[in-house]
């Protein structure tokens, strides 16, 4: 599998919650559709794993842009492991909405969408700093998702879980600044290069 096609990953599920939300009113063809980008992610992963299974990494920069500027997307076999590991969960989640009609809810198929786009971009990105807009793309819209399927009583527990959420956010972005004050980079290949020195 070519590298450059890594950031599809991403960018096919956002397109797709676009897609969904904006031209597709047919319930049957958004529940369809919802289930396209986790199918493909599915395949592409099990790829992944194949072409990294003695231990290679596959590696692109986002537009080939210099590194410092790009979204380093980079996989092993961890990641593609964890990748086919999300695909799975999200289709057979999504398949269960659609049997149960939970995805008939307004925005509910794009929400999982972004959703899974934020997870598996986490999982791919080779930088620190993308690392943490990726956990922010993913926890917008499981705010979303806890507010449109919770009761009272689980949106009074929402509370806590956003707060949390968000002191962890503002610790990890602290965290993110002080190792780029130190080490002068937040890429993790620069990182660990430095740390074996």
């Amino acid at each position: 599998m070519s590298p450059a096609l890594l950031p599809l990953l991403v960018g096919m599920p956002l397109a797709v919650a676009g897609l969904i939300t904006v031209l597709t009113p047919s319930m049957r063809i958004r529940s369809a559709l919802t289930m396209v980008p986790s199918g493909v992610g599915l395949m592409v992963a099990t790829l992944l794993l194949w072409q990294t299974r003695g231990g290679g990494v596959v590696a692109h920069n986002v537009a080939l842009w210099d590194d410092g500027i790009a979204i380093p997307f980079v996989v092993d076999t961890f990641s593609a492991l964890m990748i086919w590991t999300s695909s799975l969960l999200v289709l057979v989640c999504s398949a269960f909405a659609a049997a149960t009609h939970e995805d008939q809810r307004p925005f509910f198929p794009a929400l999982v969408l972004i959703l899974y786009a934020g997870v598996t971009g986490a999982l791919m990105t080779g930088d620190l700093f993308n690392l943490f807009v990726f956990i922010e793309v993913t926890l917008l819209p499981s705010y979303g998702l806890l507010a449109m399927m919770g009761t009272f009583g689980r949106l009074r527990a929402g509370r806590i879980f956003v707060s949390v959420n968000l002191l962890t956010s503002v610790t990890f972005l602290a965290g993110v600044a002080l190792v780029y004050g130190v080490a002068g980079t937040v890429h993790v290949g620069e990182l660990a290069g430095a740390a074996a020195e």
